[in-house]
């Protein structure tokens, strides 16, 4: 019996119990490194951590958040096997995110908050910096998830890690692909197809993203 309420109290100081409605995984695994960090997943938040799985927390991991009061909406987060999710500073889901880190994958969080609808699929290494604001249902993705196969028998690269700099603001809808760099300061207009590098400090919009101005900067 005192070695149950141990653990019933160490789970309530790791997380904020009354939110939590499902989780899959034994929460007193080696799931969790804690570096000074908490999770706070609101009512709703569905999980599916791996055997090898990892979350090291860094910093606080709010799931499901900005929720209207009696919604009912969900968010996903699917960790597989030998993947890491990396909790730097304070970051955000909203409600309706799904996030999906395939086995071996790596996910790095800064700080900032990722709106509703936002899915990122992570099959080898995303990272995203401090007070970065990614807008609601945009998509990150690392891979293209299928072999495409060219006239001379070559085939394209399959993934390629994303990394998003500081204090960048990617806009409603837009999608980022494998293998871009996007400079610290960066906006990225609604809708816009990012394909390629993005320079520090700049706009861009459109299918496939242009710059569309120089030594611009927003405030987060």
């Amino acid at each position: 019996m005192e070695l149950l309420k141990k653990k019933v109290k160490a789970l309530q100081n790791f997380f904020q119990m009354k939110y939590i409605y499902y989780i899959s995984g034994n929460y007193l695994s080696n799931k969790f490194i804690k570096k000074g960090g908490r999770v706070i997943p609101y009512k709703n938040t569905i999980w599916e951590l791996k055997n090898s799985s990892k979350i090291i927390l860094e910093g606080k991991l709010v799931l499901n958040a900005c929720k209207l009061k009696k919604s009912k909406a969900e968010m996903l987060l699917k960790i597989g096997e030998n993947s890491i999710l990396d909790i730097k500073g304070n970051f955000s889901f909203y409600y309706n995110c799904d996030i999906s880190i395939f086995d071996d994958g790596i996910l790095t969080l800064g700080s900032g908050y990722a709106n509703y609808g936002v899915q990122i699929r992570c099959s080898n290494s995303i990272t995203i910096g401090h007070k970065v604001a990614i807008a609601n249902n945009v998509v990150i993705m690392d891979s293209d998830f299928h072999d495409i196969i060219y006239s001379d028998g070559s085939k394209s690269s399959k993934q390629s890690p994303v990394v998003i700099g500081d204090r960048v603001w990617i806009g409603r809808e837009s999608i980022i692909l494998k293998g871009v760099t996007i400079g610290d300061g960066a906006v990225i207009g609604a809708r816009s197809v990012v394909t390629k590098d993005v320079p520090a400090n700049c706009i861009v919009v459109g299918n496939p993203a242009r710059v569309i101005k120089k030594n611009a900067k927003w405030i987060p």
